[in-house]
């Protein structure tokens, strides 16, 4: 983790500005990943309890100030000697038109802006800043290198700085967007600053019969890694004929992999059956992408009728663990 000052300058005075530019759907956000939460022991893990994973909620109450346009927004707002002790509270996660602030605005078949495709209103565009203090306690650091900040969801477009330093970019308010901020944050109060559009070029493509509502809706978190960490798991499953199963698994690993830190470590998947007992194991030597294949001689399927499910657990030493839930199903097209 590192320390900077109150610079900053980002995007958002760019002509034509992102939320407004078919050339920039992201900046600086991490690939998507399969959903999962780190945890330091295997029961936390398949416990599947957010709380206690290596992480810490950003929900809550943020201060807010809400304006017609981003041109009418302050540029600067992000900046930490930036005075907001006068700015409301506003709870995370909601939607600002259920907070006081704008109105809710359905819509059938017509767009809610004037059709000009890519471009979206540059006034009125309602816009909302956020902004928060956050402590990270010594133990987080000291146990972990790697840290994110992951956004749930937010309707339609933002842009987000730590510490007041520009961080990222991320527009498809229905997906999940994650940054590297590793070195943005330092031990204890950290500043959190986002200035959110309720529409963006994406606008035209999300349009539906449905409710206009703008805002940090899902939860945000601050998830942290250690040196060397599971980043991404894809899992398939192949059923044989007599009765048995293949488990294959792709896990992505990142971080650091020099020899005087990762010593010895493997990677380690465990698949176990739905009274939590071990029926499969497989392990690996560390490496930046590994592929496992999993036989097992038999394995329930998932149907609707019995939607047996299994637990994968894949870890790294003895402190970093991800879990996710495997049906054993196959759907296949014939002539």
């Amino acid at each position: 983790m590192g320390s900077h000052g109150h610079g900053g300058q980002f995007p958002p005075t760019a002509d034509p500005p992102d939320w407004n530019n078919l050339q920039v759907i992201q900046r600086n956000e991490l690939p998507p990943r399969a959903y999962f939460f780190p945890h330091e022991t295997i029961e936390d893990a398949l416990s599947r309890a957010s709380p206690k994973s290596t992480g810490e909620l950003l929900s809550g109450s943020w201060q807010f100030q809400h304006f017609e346009s981003p041109f009418l927004a302050p540029s600067d707002f992000h900046r930490l000697d930036y005075d907001t002790k006068s700015w409301p509270a506003i709870h995370v996660p909601g939607m600002w038109q259920l907070q006081g602030y704008g109105k809710p605005q359905y819509t059938n078949v017509t767009y809610p802006f004037p059709v000009d495709p890519p471009r979206v209103p540059l006034s009125p565009n309602e816009t909302g800043l956020y902004r928060r203090t956050f402590t990270v306690s010594q133990q987080l650091c000291e146990r972990n290198r790697h840290f994110r900040l992951r956004f749930e969801g937010v309707d339609s477009a933002f842009h987000v700085w730590v510490n007041g330093q520009a961080v990222g970019y991320h527009q498809g308010s229905r997906n999940p967007a994650e940054f590297d901020i590793s070195s943005n944050l330092h031990e204890g109060e950290n500043v959190v600053a986002v200035q959110v559009y309720q529409y963006c070029d994406g606008s035209y493509l999300e349009d539906q019969d449905q409710w206009w509502l703008s805002g940090i809706y899902r939860d945000v978190w601050l998830l942290a890694f250690p040196e060397t960490y599971i980043s991404d798991v894809a899992l398939q499953t192949v059923l044989s004929q007599d009765g048995g199963a293949t488990l294959k698994a792709t896990v992505e690993v990142a971080g650091s992999f020099a020899p005087s830190f990762v010593g010895g470590q493997s990677v380690r998947l465990q698949l176990l059956d739905g009274s939590r007992q071990l029926v499969g194991l497989a392990e690996l030597a560390l490496a930046p992408r590994l592929e496992f294949n999993l036989s097992l001689k038999t394995a329930l399927s998932w149907t609707a009728e019995t939607p047996h499910l299994y637990q994968v657990v894949v870890s790294i030493g003895q402190g970093h663990y991800v879990a996710q839930t495997v049906g054993f199903r196959e759907v296949k097209m014939r002539n």
